[in-house]
């Protein structure tokens, strides 16, 4: 569930907007409705909501950067000519909701790696988390050849050659196994003791342990 902020004066507007969450099954835990920007900031003092949404009357109240300095997504809600919700709004809280949970899962994938024992400063761990988000975010299709779909993504996003890609994530493997526990290993990855698991294996079993 991703963790809202509301801001805003208007009861009403309020009620019609829970109702969008409900009406198109937003995957929303509402935590906090504040109504002035004090009561905002005491908020993000103790706690960092993932996304905030506000009234569009309130908008003048913050600067256009401020929920970013707190690197939380924000958008803000509209009326279309009918008082309703507009469109536009229920469309880009959807695309938030989406990006915030893109990010969630990212984060436990890594959690994941460094659990079997990847360094997480390592370019390799971070490479490996890509491909598993990669495989989550094209999961109604399956993904076989690393190096069609999953390599050429991740040379593009860092701008690095699929050669230097897969040479970090060897590196980090090889230094997670010289470290790791060997027997955990084998039983996490359904592998021999004399045969360590491929990249792909290491991508798609952890995809379908956690994800």
């Amino acid at each position: 569930m991703v963790k809202t902020m509301v801001i805003t004066n208007d009861i009403y507007l309020l009620d019609r907007l829970i109702g969008e969450f409900e009406k198109h099954k937003m995957k929303i835990h509402l935590v906090k409705i504040s109504t002035s920007k004090e009561d905002t900031l005491k908020y993000l003092e103790f706690a960092e909501p993932d996304l905030v949404l506000f009234d569009e009357t309130v908008r003048q109240d913050y600067d256009r950067n401020f929920f970013k300095t707190f690197n939380i997504r924000s958008a803000t809600i509209r009326n279309n000519k009918n008082g309703f919700i507009s469109k536009n709004t229920i469309d880009n809280i959807k695309a938030l909701i989406k990006e915030v949970d893109v990010d969630m899962k990212r984060e436990m994938v890594v959690n994941e790696l460094v659990k079997l024992g990847y360094k997480e400063k390592y370019k390799g761990t971070q490479y490996l988390a890509d491909a598993v988000m990669q495989v989550y975010l094209h999961k109604e299709r399956i993904i076989n050849n690393f190096q069609k779909d999953i390599y050429p993504v991740l040379s593009k996003k860092y701008g690095k050659t699929i050669l230097n890609i897969k040479s970090s994530i060897n590196k980090a493997t090889e230094t997670m196994y010289y470290d790791g526990d060997i027997e955990k290993l084998e039983q996490y990855f359904q592998c021999e003791s004399d045969m360590k698991p491929t990249t792909k294996n290491i991508v798609l079993t952890i995809a379908n342990n956690i994800l």
